[in-house]
């Protein structure tokens, strides 16, 4: 095929005489070379993110939902370790866990999913634990995400919470130890203590590090008791052993000072991306005109309706006789 021949527009670019081939690059989006120099702006699907400043060309379309946000930030400025939802947002509620640092540690009976997601009817600065903690972050962090949640009835304790995700739906998911290199940043992680009814929740603030061996590896995360006794984020290494089970050694669980060698259940995963572009699907759709509205059947006649208009003198009826005026 010639340089200069025309292809279908499904088939991929032709390498031009300059070298350049690959039309993609920075958080995987579309390169816009038309607008300046190349790689100066990425097209995402609300925006156009330019590379050189940092930021959007234009607001955030959900910044009336996030008043403490830039409206032009990307990612809320976490360039290193943020992932921008096709210029909407940061990904996964490990975000609103942050700004429970410090929070002190506590217990009670468990409350229900609307509660947790309401900054009036419940204070974390009470104290939070630790499948709480996870619960709230999902609640609180994103109203669109929090409504399917709710929807769908997400447990508010964790051995339910567990079965729940097992159990899946369409944007809720689990990940099994055997795929733990697969879990990311915004799951919910879920460790127990054999033999016992001792277990945790937390929320993954890194993707796992696995070592070359494939024998242990390292994720960051958020979680009551992190810092003093105080929710923050902290780092688990975790062990294969004889069984091929992930085991971590948990120093200080259920508030005392001895190691407990806790196994890896899995992850929960909420699918942040889906949910807001299911949202915005629908929205688009529900924008469009419907058939049969406006002006479409400007003839037709409501019989239940005293204002409506008969049909025109000219008409006919479905016998094919002229009507009598």
């Amino acid at each position: 095929m010639q340089a200069n021949q025309k292809q279908p527009h499904f088939s991929p670019p032709i390498c031009s005489t300059n070298g350049k081939r690959y039309r993609y690059g920075f958080n995987g989006q579309e390169k816009d070379d038309e607008i300046d120099v190349e790689g100066g702006s990425y097209s995402f699907k609300y925006r156009i993110h330019d590379a050189r400043l940092g930021r959007f060309l234009s607001v955030d379309p959900l910044s009336p939902s996030y008043p403490w946000n830039s409206t032009y930030a990307f990612a809320e400025n976490r360039v290193i370790d943020g992932i921008d939802l096709e210029g909407l947002e940061y990904k996964s509620a490990s975000k609103f866990a942050e700004t429970m640092t410090g929070i002190k540690y506590n217990t009670r009976d468990p409350l229900s999913f609307s509660v947790y997601a309401s900054p009036t009817k419940f204070k974390i600065s009470n104290g939070i634990s630790c499948y709480e903690s996870t619960v709230i972050a999902y609640a609180r962090a994103n109203a669109t995400v929090s409504k399917y949640l709710s929807d769908q009835k997400m447990p508010v304790s964790r051995y339910p919470g567990i079965e729940w995700f097992k159990k899946g739906g369409k944007f809720h998911s689990f990940i099994t130890p055997k795929n733990a290199a697969d879990m990311n940043v915004g799951d919910l992680m879920f460790i127990s203590q054999s033999g016992t009814n001792f277990g945790h929740a937390v929320i993954i603030a890194s993707a796992p590090i696995v070592s070359s061996d494939g024998k242990t590896f390292t994720v960051e995360v958020y979680t009551t008791m992190a810092i003093n006794g105080k929710f923050g984020k902290t780092r688990y290494t975790f062990t294969k052993n004889d069984k091929g089970e992930w085991i971590y050694s948990h120093v200080g669980y259920n508030n005392n000072q001895v190691s407990a060698k806790m196994t890896l259940i899995g992850a929960g995963r909420v699918d942040d991306d889906g949910i807001n572009n299911n949202a915005n699907s629908e929205n688009e759709t529900d924008a469009k005109p419907k058939d049969g509205d406006g002006s479409s059947n400007q003839n037709s006649t409501d019989s239940t309706n005293p204002n409506s208009c008969p049909p025109n003198d000219n008409s006919t009826d479905t016998s094919g006789n002229t009507p009598t005026p």
